[in-house]
């Protein structure tokens, strides 16, 4: 579990950089606090799946790469 979690929270520091996101911008959009969201891209805190598809759903991205990673292979790049 402690993998799935640090590699969550890098994926989603990486894609809410690379839309240009500020930490606050994703909060506002997910209707959290500014540190709830940044424990999720510090792994103190796993979103919820909910919380999960509406992230999916705000970069523009599917909502199982958050989980199977390795069946979008070059995803990334698209970041």
């Amino acid at each position: 579990m402690a993998n799935f979690k640090s590699d969550l929270a890098r994926m989603l520091r990486e894609v809410r950089l690379s839309r240009g996101f500020s930490q606050q911008e994703v909060a506002t959009l997910l209707h959290v606090s500014r540190p709830t969201y940044s424990y999720y891209e510090t792994a103190r805190v796993l979103p919820d799946i909910e919380t999960l598809k509406k992230l999916a759903g705000i970069y523009s991205i599917s909502p199982e790469l958050f989980f199977y990673p390795e069946r979008f292979p070059g995803q990334e790049k698209d970041w």
